[in-house]
């Protein structure tokens, strides 16, 4: 069974400057990634806090807009941490399932990719000819 990411936005603020992005999913490893990860901060917005949801099944995190043009919509500021949080999503997604010493990182995550792909290119293949 695959897990479901959702993610909800909710502004948290009368002059658009402030979000709340709601993320719920049920890999704690991921969730715990998002916890420990350092604040995004692209320039124009800026994680100002990430909170574990209390029954341990999804995080909060607190986006500030540093400067905000009222010509330009929300998504534009929010599209760069939402596609930040899939990706990281997918990484977690297609890993191995993590070894007992697994250090919680992207990089840890991304290395066993590679040796699984390695792996499976240099098995004999099992079609017929």
């Amino acid at each position: 069974m695959m897990d479901v990411l959702t993610i909800h936005v909710v502004v948290n603020s009368s002059d658009m400057a402030v979000f709340r992005i709601q993320v719920r999913c049920s890999d704690h490893f991921l969730l715990n990634f998002w916890l420990q990860k350092v604040f995004y901060d692209n320039g124009e917005v800026q994680q100002t806090s990430v909170v574990l949801q209390e029954d341990g099944h999804g995080v909060d995190f607190v986006l500030r807009v540093l400067h905000r043009c009222s010509r330009l919509p929300n998504d534009y500021y929010l599209s760069p941490f939402l596609v930040t949080l899939c990706l990281d999503a997918l990484v977690f997604h297609y890993q191995l399932p993590p070894q007992p010493n697994w250090d919680g990182t992207i990089r840890e995550a991304l290395r066993e990719n590679r040796l699984q792909l390695t792996r499976q290119r240099t098995l004999p293949s099992n079609r017929p000819v």
